[in-house]
C-alpha cells in the first residue's frame, strides 16, 4: 500500500497534479475538517475541478512523504508541504498528514489533515460523531 500511494506522490511532484490511475473512479477526495470550508469531491471529474482550483491558489506546490504509517485498511502518511502562493508569493512550509484508503489497488478515499496526530488518532480510533456527518453528501447517480 505504502509504494503505490508513494508512487502518487512523485508522480505529483513531477507533474503537478494526481496520477489518475491511481484514483478510483469513484473515489472520495476531501480536504478534511481542518481547513476553512472543506469541500468534498466524488470521482475523477471531483477531483479534476479541486485540482483547478488547487493550482489557481498555488504557484508552485510539492509534497515530500516523511512517514507511512498503516493503520486497519488505512495508510496514513506524514508529509512536508512546501508551497509558493500565486497572488502573495508568500512562501509556505507545513507538516500535514494525507489518510489514505485503498481497494482493489486504487484509492476510494483522500483526506487532508492539518494535524499528523489527529489523522493517527482518527485513523486508530475513528472520527468523533459530530465530525463524521457528511455536510457535502454524495451526489445522487
Amino acid at each position: 500500500m505504502a509504494q503505490l500511494v508513494n508512487r502518487g506522490y512523485e508522480f505529483f511532484n513531477r507533474t503537478g497534479g494526481p496520477d489518475f490511475d491511481l484514483l478510483d473512479p469513484e473515489v472520495e477526495w476531501t480536504e478534511g475538517a481542518d481547513v476553512p470550508e472543506p469541500q468534498v469531491y466524488y470521482g475523477h471529474d471531483g477531483v479534476r475541478r479541486q485540482q483547478e482550483a488547487f493550482r489557481a491558489a498555488w504557484e508552485s506546490f510539492s509534497i515530500e512523504p516523511e512517514r507511512f504509517e498503516q493503520v486497519g485498511d488505512k495508510l496514513v502518511v506524514i508529509v512536508r508541504v512546501r508551497a509558493r502562493g500565486k497572488a502573495s508569493s508568500a512562501e509556505v512550509e507545513a507538516r500535514l498528514a494525507h489518510v489514505w484508503s485503498l481497494r482493489d489497488g486504487k484509492a476510494i478515499r483522500f483526506e487532508i489533515y492539518a494535524s499528523p496526530e489527529r489523522a493517527l488518532d482518527e485513523a486508530k480510533h475513528g472520527a468523533p460523531e459530530r465530525e463524521r456527518r457528511d455536510s457535502n453528501p454524495r451526489p445522487p447517480a
